[in-house]
């Protein structure tokens, strides 16, 4: 059960990240297109 637990936290924290990354570069994206329109 302690493996299983650990196994799935990982898997949580991979997720998020992978979440993070996710919305950093959709903002990101977001800006550039912003900026371009703009000049």
């Amino acid at each position: 059960m302690a493996v299983n637990g650990k196994l799935n936290k990982n898997h949580i924290n991979k997720l998020i990240r992978l979440r993070v990354l996710f919305q950093t570069f959709a903002v990101l994206v977001f800006v550039i297109i912003i900026w371009l329109s703009r000049n």
